[in-house]
């Protein structure tokens, strides 16, 4: 993300070429962290979540997961044992944290951390080949994307080994799910698909491809409904070309299409009355910032849309109370001062009522846990 956001200041891509495994690997569409960041409808946990990340240091060189307590700019504790260049993050059912370390890099790790607390539970380096999505089942497995590799990797509760390697149907994932059926679903940006497993399969169950174009992010609502945020950053610079696209649960059909508002989108998450809200970066928003636009449940209406204060917006979640949180930072940084915050919006309005700084350094994922 750090090295993207890079290219984006120097407005070419040719200046990602150097520093990570290719040039082709280095341009991943954003979104793919924030994917991994329980994207629910709402959550019943209080506490935010934010990662901390950086790629080699381009920018900022703090790289730890800070925890607050609802309402409070104040950080509540922070998570730093075992990570590096961290790009992904998810929480399992009983509240246990994941971490991602190093999307860019040859290998990577996964830590682990007990629930509500800092200790490093469990490392994970066997059958990674950069740790780009992360998520995880009703039983506790912990299913990783590969950013290189072509491969899904599973891992039972408390091992350090894969029980289960997917590859059919993967190619340069960016966003993973699952549903209350157990079957999984991996966003590959390679092959502008989104594919499906069955609970116990490695075999494609379907693929979802109609006008899947560049896909950034994936999500499922409460009725599985898959949502694809498609076209960074494949959209052209001067017109509007990105796109949600929505599908019926259990099936491939394509039931919506939001184009209104967007031109090319980073990110999305839904709230818990099932609004959709998706991050936004116009041809503008290197100077005057990144914008929301919020969607009303199940339409392609727009009831929200406003501008992050001079800033590139890099997440968002939304809380049980359908508070939106969005995480931003700046291009560069000023005096060594940290670049980045977290901006709190209540339901309906456009008026920030809580910014977190403290402990806010680059912002790449944002989930709440215990």
């Amino acid at each position: 993300m750090k090295a993207f956001l890079a290219c984006l200041a120097l407005a070419t891509l040719s200046a990602c070429a150097g520093g990570a495994k290719n040039a082709a690997n280095t341009l991943l569409q954003p979104g793919g962290p924030a994917a991994s960041a329980a994207h629910t409808q709402g959550t019943s946990w209080p506490n935010l979540y934010v990662l901390d990340g950086t790629y080699r240091n381009v920018f900022h060189d703090k790289t730890d997961v800070s925890v607050y307590a609802p309402g409070s700019k104040h950080t509540l504790r922070r998570v730093t044992d075992g990570i590096g260049e961290p790009d992904a993050m998810t929480i399992d059912p009983s509240g246990n944290l994941f971490v991602g370390n190093c999307s860019f890099c040859d290998y990577g790790s996964i830590t682990e951390y007990a629930a509500g607390t800092t200790s490093l539970m469990r490392t994970i380096t066997t059958g990674l080949d950069g740790p780009r999505a992360l998520t995880t089942d009703a039983s506790g497995n912990l299913y990783e994307g590969n950013a290189y590799y072509d491969a899904i990797r599973a891992y039972a509760p408390g091992s350090t080994e894969p029980f289960e390697s997917i590859t059919e149907g993967v190619s340069r994932v960016v966003a993973l799910a699952v549903d209350s059926s157990g079957n999984l679903y991996s966003a590959n940006s390679g092959a502008d698909t989104v594919t499906v497993y069955a609970p116990n399969s490695t075999s494609v169950l379907r693929t979802i491809s109609q006008r899947v174009h560049g896909v950034a992010d994936m999500l499922l609502d409460g009725s599985n409904n898959v949502y694809v945020l498609n076209c960074w950053p494949n959209c052209n610079y001067k017109r509007q070309g990105g796109r949600v696209t929505v599908y019926a649960a259990g099936t491939n059909k394509l039931v919506r299409t939001i184009s209104k508002g967007i031109e090319r989108p980073f990110a999305m998450t839904l709230d818990p009355s099932g609004n959709l809200y998706v991050l936004d970066c116009p041809t503008s928003c290197y100077t005057h910032g990144s914008t929301i636009v919020e969607y009303a449940a199940g339409t392609s209406t727009i009831v929200r849309h406003f501008r992050t204060h001079g800033r590139i917006g890099t997440s968002l979640a939304a809380d049980a109370s359908g508070n939106l949180y969005v995480a931003e930072e700046l291009l560069t940084t000023k005096g060594g001062k940290d670049g980045g915050d977290v901006r709190v919006y209540p339901s309906g309005t456009v008026e920030k009522s809580l910014n977190i700084k403290a402990g806010v350094d680059a912002p790449v994922a944002l989930l709440f846990g215990p």
